[in-house]
């Protein structure tokens, strides 16, 4: 969605991560490094734990991106 919208993840400037189990947030951490290979860039960040997402999916994230 991203790129169709002429952006990249290096526009990202903030994440809020829906997890319908917070105890898996670690996977998520892992997978983050290979899109921001540098912890200094990466976006701001907020993870929630839901009771229930749609459609039984496990994880949803809203995010926000900046060109300048």
């Amino acid at each position: 969605m991203l790129e169709e919208a002429g952006s990249y993840f290096k526009d990202l400037v903030s994440a809020t991560v829906f997890r319908a189990d917070i105890n898996k947030l670690g996977t998520l951490d892992s997978e983050w490094q290979d899109y921001f290979p540098n912890p200094r860039a990466y976006p701001y960040r907020a993870a929630v734990e839901v009771a229930a997402l749609v459609s039984s999916i496990q994880l949803l994230i809203s995010a926000n991106a900046s060109k300048d």
